[in-house]
């Protein structure tokens, strides 16, 4: 799926020609399963690529730009997406049970009224390389958020990898990436915890191993409280950072 079209088609340019993809519902609908855009599910692989989109997310309780689910594993290439205005949850990119390729994109999480957040991965190992992400304006933003329950036998393990993260504009907190019983690999990013009016963390590890090598790290601008990286309850390898 290319965008960037000329209008007879004799030319591709994204940036001068814009195709939008943008999702008009408002439906209440759950927090697993958001308003979105644009949706991969089983079956859809990495030959499936969308490439050249701007991809916007919709409004309801729970918005998201792109969901991915039930091991969906697209290529997301050099797109502009945002996560819209969920009253409760908003979502750039929402990733459940899967593994897609998102490269090269521009990522915001929106404007969600409670929380917000470029990339969330649940029980999902995507690679996540050369991306600009930000969390978005949410009362609590993210940019990466990696999750998993603590029975899971294959818990969230991305690639996150010469990245451009900042934690958004969180009206309470903001953080970089956060940790939740996961075990991603961090390489290469530059990681910012973003404006938290609160608290502000770049890197954030709970119940976590991750591996944290070769960054630059900063904390943020909480106005209580920053972090360049916190651990709770975590194994984690810090290495070669700034």
């Amino acid at each position: 799926i290319y965008g960037g079209y000329s209008d007879d088609f004799s030319q591709r340019d994204p940036k001068a020609n814009t195709t939008t993809i943008e999702d008009q519902s408002a439906n209440i609908i759950s927090s697993g399963l958001p308003n979105r855009a644009l949706e991969a599910g089983i079956g859809v692989t990495e030959a499936t690529v969308v490439d050249g989109l701007t991809i916007l997310g919709g409004k309801g309780n729970y918005s998201s730009g792109v969901l991915t689910r039930g091991g969906g594993a697209p290529m997301l290439v050099d797109n502009i997406i945002n996560g819209g205005s969920g009253s409760s949850n908003s979502y750039g990119v929402y990733n459940d049970a899967s593994s897609p390729s998102i490269v090269n994109n521009t990522i915001d999480g929106g404007g969600g009224r409670s929380g917000s957040i470029g990339i969330s991965n649940y029980t999902s190992s995507p690679s996540i390389r050369n991306n600009a992400i930000s969390g978005g304006r949410g009362s609590v933003s993210y940019g990466v958020y990696n999750s998993s329950h603590v029975y899971d036998a294959h818990p969230s393990a991305p690639l996150i990898q010469n990245n451009t993260i900042s934690g958004g504009g969180g009206g309470f907190n903001s953080t970089g990436v956060f940790n939740s019983y996961s075990s991603p690999s961090i390489l290469n990013n530059t990681i910012d915890g973003g404006g938290g009016s609160s608290f502000s963390r770049g890197v954030y590890n709970s119940h976590s191993s991750p591996s944290i090598r070769n960054n630059t790290i900063s904390g943020g601008e909480g106005s209580s409280d920053s972090f360049g990286v916190y651990n709770s309850s975590s194994g984690s390898l810090i290495q070669n950072n700034t």
